[in-house]
């Protein structure tokens, strides 16, 4: 089966301690994981584990797919994906760069979504996956709920549980998070998109319509970072050592991992200082 591209907006919102949003357009693409063989890109200009101008990377290191990763993952929790469809919704890489905050594995039996692997990344490099069977379904919206258990923003505190409402279509691709925290509603993100069959006109108008949507995404979070602790103060947490079995570690400290830790191990104590004098 062919992949799909899709093209919408995402939307993030931060409710505690202060009120934040902000939201852009972009694009990705859906790609469906076939239990033998490989993927089917529809475009040219879209490379599956080769390079390209665009491309997606579906096996690791060593020669291992996404989908056996993920059937793996699931297994785990006693769900057995041998005979679903997994669908890989992803941002593709740009000239071999790409920063995915969280891919989704939507895995499904006919037209009902039966199970979700979210991939979270944080920009220190690390890698969890939260894994869950549907809650409960409503018309063509599913349910899914995951305890917090990976660092992903300084400015978030740990605990809580994340609540998310998913529809997944062949036309259409939403899915809402919800962080909660001691009862309180503390930050959510949507992102909602339109799609169609994968062809190379559809792909070349999207890149050329929004040419840096991917590229900018490390940036944003920066940007935003940089306002959510210079206009309203709000101090920044120290980032633990991974603890979680489902936590994988940053295969190698880059330069970039050292600086960002040096920035926000200063901006913790410069924060500690104001407080104590």
């Amino acid at each position: 089966m062919s992949a799909v591209l899709y093209v919408g907006k995402t939307l993030h919102e931060r409710f505690c301690p202060v009120h934040r949003s902000f939201g852009y357009r972009l694009f990705w693409v859906g790609l469906h994981l076939p239990s033998s063989g490989d993927p089917l890109s529809g475009s040219r200009l879209l490379g599956i584990d080769r390079p390209g101008l665009l491309s997606i990377k579906t096996r690791d290191e060593d020669g291992a797919t996404a989908r056996n990763q993920v059937e793996k993952l699931l297994a785990s929790e006693a769900i057995d994906a041998s005979e679903m469809q997994i669908v890989l919704m992803t941002m593709p890489r740009v000239c071999g760069y790409v920063f995915n905050p969280v891919n989704f594995y939507v895995c499904s039996s006919g037209d009902d979504v039966v199970a979700l692997v979210c991939e979270v990344r944080n920009t220190f490099g690390e890698v969890h996956h939260y894994v869950a069977s549907a809650m409960e379904r409503s018309g063509d919206w599913t349910t899914f709920e995951f305890p917090k258990q990976f660092y992903v923003s300084p400015f978030l505190s740990d605990g809580g549980v994340y609540k998310l409402k998913l529809l997944s279509t062949g036309t259409r691709y939403e899915v809402s998070i919800s962080l909660v925290q001691s009862g309180e509603l503390v930050f959510h993100a949507d992102l909602r998109g339109n799609g169609a069959r994968m062809t190379t006109g559809r792909l070349f108008a999207a890149l050329l319509y929004m040419p840096l949507s991917i590229t900018l995404v490390m940036a944003r979070i920066h940007w935003q970072a940089l306002l959510l602790r210079l206009r309203a103060g709000i101090r920044p947490r120290q980032k633990p050592a991974p603890g979680h079995p489902r936590t994988i570690p940053a295969p190698r400290l880059s330069v970039w991992h050292t600086i960002r830790r040096k920035l926000i191990s200063l901006a913790t104590r410069q924060s500690s200082s104001k407080e104590a004098s």
